[in-house]
């Protein structure tokens, strides 16, 4: 099974935010799809709303599932309540917990570009596909870190989806 998850703050989120999942699910054609707000993000001084609202305002992704766009879906708090407990969270974190639950899947993390300057995101990447989404948009700019190809242009992604 594919399993896509769709990070971010989500402070709040937006169409943006929903025509990238849209874009993400069509592309990975995932069997699920998990949204996960942030919690407490390492890179992030803080957020304007609160975690548990940023939770609540999230089920705006559902409209994306009664559309058809995306199959099964789910919001998970998970992120929220470890920064609740005062732990920040990494996604290789989030993705390793989701390896353990879901063995054998193959899993998708869709995330802005703005985290590929982060050298921490790269390590143990090898646990999925990951596909940016390009805010700038600026010229076509491809990257290479290890055996990741970094396609500024539309996605970006470490191996074909086929």
């Amino acid at each position: 099974m594919r399993l896509l998850l769709y990070g971010g703050t989500f402070d709040p989120p937006h169409n943006g935010h929903l025509n990238n999942l849209r874009a993400a699910a069509a592309r990975v054609r995932p069997d699920r799809v998990v949204v996960m707000p942030a919690g407490l993000s390492p890179f992030k001084q803080s957020t304007a709303a609160p975690g548990s609202a940023r939770v609540e305002m999230c089920a705006c992704f559902r409209a994306l599932e009664a559309e058809g766009a995306v199959p099964a879906l789910c919001v998970s708090g998970w992120e929220v309540e470890q920064a609740e407990k005062g732990r920040k969270n990494y996604s290789v974190l989030t993705l390793e917990k989701l390896a353990r639950e879901n063995p054998g899947d193959e899993l998708y993390l869709a995330i802005g570009s703005d985290m590929l300057l982060c050298r921490m995101f790269f390590f143990k990447m090898n646990l999925c596909t990951v596909l940016f989404f390009n805010f700038k948009n600026a010229q076509r700019r491809i990257f290479k870190k290890g055996n990741i190809f970094l396609d500024f242009f539309n996605f970006i992604h470490s191996n074909s989806l086929a």
